[in-house]
C-alpha cells in the first residue's frame, strides 16, 4: 500500500451549560463533551489514535460510520477544573496529524465587593467633598473587558454631566474599568485601582457594577450605590 495522505481530524464540542471561547481556551459552567472524527482510508483499531488529558492517556471507543473512512469517538468532562486535551494519530504509513486544546469547567460565580473613601456625609448620602471608589472581584478566570461599570452623573435638573473631552462624564468610568492595566491581582481578588475612580464633579450619582466570568457565570447582583456630591455653599 502506498499512502502519502495525512489523516484528518475534526473536533466538535457539546455543552450542558453556557460556554465561551477566549484566547484559544474553551470555557463552560457545566460538562463538556468532545467528539472526535478521524478520516483515514486505512484506519485500523490495532493502531488507534492516542488521546491524552493532561499527562494521562485515555482509551476511547472508536466506531466506524457506515463503512466509510470516518471513525468517531467521544469523551465527556464532568468535573470542575482545567484540562489540556491532545489527540495524535499516526497511520500505518507514518502520516500523522494532531490536535490540542485547553478546556476549563468553572461553576463558581464571581464575587463583587465595593467600598468608598470620603468624608462623612453632611446629610444622608450627600457629601461636600470628593469620593473615591474601590471595587474588587474574586474570580480565577477574569477578563476586564467583561466588567460593566455603569455610572450615572446628573445635575439637579436631571441633565448628564459633561466631561472635559466632550463625552459624558460617566463614559470615563465605564472605559476605565475595562482596561486590564487598571486591575491588580491580590491573592484571589482583582482590585480596580482607585486612582482613576475619583468622583470629583458635583452631581447626583448612581454606581452599579456587573460581571460574568469567562464561563459566563454571573456575579450576584450588586446593590446600586446612590450619593450626591455638593461642594457649593448656599
Amino acid at each position: 500500500i502506498i499512502d502519502n495522505t495525512s489523516p484528518k481530524i475534526n473536533v466538535s464540542y457539546y455543552y450542558e451549560g453556557t460556554n465561551n471561547s477566549f484566547s484559544n481556551i474553551n470555557y463552560s459552567n457545566d460538562s463538556i463533551t468532545v467528539k472526535f472524527e478521524i478520516i483515514e482510508k486505512y484506519f485500523n483499531l490495532s493502531n488507534e489514535p492516542i488521546f491524552m488529558v493532561d499527562d494521562n492517556r485515555i482509551q476511547l471507543v472508536w466506531n466506524q460510520v457506515d463503512e466509510s473512512d470516518c471513525w468517531t469517538a467521544s469523551y465527556t468532562f464532568f468535573d470542575e477544573g482545567e484540562y489540556k486535551v491532545l489527540i495524535y494519530f499516526d497511520d500505518a504509513s507514518g502520516n500523522s496529524v494532531e490536535y490540542e486544546k485547553d478546556l476549563i469547567i468553572d461553576r463558581e460565580a464571581p464575587v463583587i465587593k465595593g467600598s468608598y473613601k470620603s468624608k462623612d456625609p453632611v446629610k444622608d448620602k450627600i457629601f461636600n467633598a470628593d469620593r473615591s471608589a474601590s471595587f474588587a472581584i474574586k474570580e480565577s478566570n477574569f477578563n476586564s473587558k467583561d466588567v460593566e461599570l455603569k455610572v450615572t452623573a446628573k445635575n439637579i435638573n436631571g441633565k448628564d454631566i459633561i466631561y472635559i473631552d466632550g463625552d459624558k462624564y460617566v463614559k470615563y468610568f465605564y472605559d476605565y474599568a475595562k482596561e486590564e492595566n487598571n486591575w491588580t491581582l491580590v491573592e484571589d481578588w482583582w482590585i480596580l485601582n482607585t486612582e482613576g475612580m475619583k468622583f470629583e464633579k458635583e452631581a447626583i450619582y448612581t454606581v452599579d457594577i456587573e460581571y460574568s466570568d469567562l464561563a459566563k457565570n454571573p456575579a450576584k447582583d450588586y446593590p446600586v450605590d446612590n450619593f450626591t456630591i455638593d461642594k457649593t455653599s448656599p
